[in-house]
């Protein structure tokens, strides 16, 4: 397995510095966004592909306390993305920040678009993401997220994945998203399924009553795994635990 851990202390340093430079994502931008979108028109060679909305921190990186930590699986899944899929980076983390791990994980520069936080969408402590404000067809957009409120109003398009912590314990979540995302794209050329179709049947989605940071809950689709914790109807913020997913016999293996 490889090592997850992929900039020491010095990471913060790598954002910081960021500030002092023109972002690529800026000077390679397709297009102009319009003030109702977040984005740019989609490309005319991006056209028949669905869209692919990542959360950054806890889904694909852990940095909390200083270190970056890549969740395993990056590199094949952004490589499927590339040659498949529009694929947007959307965070509530600052902007120079958000821009430094994109640029350390996405060396081939798969990722077509990253959103950071910005007064356009982010409310505080709300951090739903109004898929509206992509500008694209929700019949063919799907995000991936570790927390319930930001997919509040678009559980149909939404996956719900397990937080990423970082560490060096084994972690299968991104190889389940890249099988999830090849059926998909399979189907959509053989069948002309919609995301929210797609998302209703697979069998590697359960949908789960899970609580939420405003202190509701919330039904959503969550990539197949063992959270007991979502079971049970609880008063404090879900912690859940870090889990590993064994696609080849379908066992499901809880870590603490």
């Amino acid at each position: 397995m490889r090592q997850q851990r992929v900039r020491g202390v010095s990471f913060k340093e790598e954002y910081i510095c960021a500030m002092r430079r023109r972002s690529r994502f800026e000077a390679h931008a397709l297009g102009t966004k319009t003030e109702r979108t977040l984005l740019a028109p989609k490309d005319s060679t991006l056209a028949d592909r669905i869209t692919v909305v990542l959360d950054l921190d806890e889904t694909l990186v852990y940095a909390r306390e200083g270190p970056l930590y890549v969740r395993p699986g990056i590199e094949e899944l952004l490589q499927f993305l590339e040659e498949n899929c529009e694929t947007v980076v959307w965070t509530a983390g600052m902007k120079q920040y958000a821009e430094a791990v994109v640029r350390l994980i996405d060396t081939n520069g798969s990722v077509h678009h990253t959103i950071a936080r910005d007064s356009t969408w982010f409310r505080g402590r709300s951090c739903r993401k109004d898929l509206t404000l992509l500008g694209r067809d929700t019949e063919t957009t799907i995000v991936f997220e570790n927390t319930p409120d930001c997919i509040r109003g678009f559980e149909q398009n939404g996956v719900l994945v397990a937080d990423y912590e970082g560490g060096e314990l084994e972690d299968h979540t991104l190889y389940t998203i890249l099988g999830l995302l090849k059926d998909l794209v399979r189907r959509r050329n053989e069948e002309h399924i919609t995301v929210p179709e797609y998302i209703r049947s697979s069998n590697l989605l359960n949908l789960r009553v899970v609580p939420t940071d405003d202190g509701d809950e919330m039904s959503c689709y969550c990539l197949n795994a063992y959270w007991p914790e979502l079971e049970m109807k609880i008063s404090k913020p879900l912690k859940c635990r870090k889990f590993l997913y064994c696609i080849g016999d379908r066992r499901n293996i809880a870590v603490h």
